[in-house]
């Protein structure tokens, strides 16, 4: 019933891209139509001390096989095009 859960904390990571923690609160809870919940900073570093950071070694390590597994990456010259 938390409004900053493990789950919410993963996605407020991935999808960063502003330059505040309060410009990324505001677009977070707004992206998710729940800004009536938005937490504070001190909120959020409270749910950020209790996330274990090797989370993202695995979900990083996740994400290449299943990426490399597809028929997603392309090669050109026998070098891996990626592009952002």
């Amino acid at each position: 019933n938390r409004n900053m859960n493990f789950y919410s904390v993963i996605y407020y990571f991935i999808f960063r891209n502003k330059t505040t923690t309060n410009a990324e609160l505001t677009h977070f809870y707004s992206s998710i139509d729940k800004f009536e919940k938005r937490i504070s900073k001190q909120a959020l570093n409270k749910a950020i001390k209790k996330l274990n950071p090797n989370v993202f070694t695995y979900l990083i390590n996740q994400f290449a096989s299943i990426y490399y597994a597809s028929s997603l990456p392309k090669k050109y010259r026998d070098h891996l095009l990626i592009a952002e």
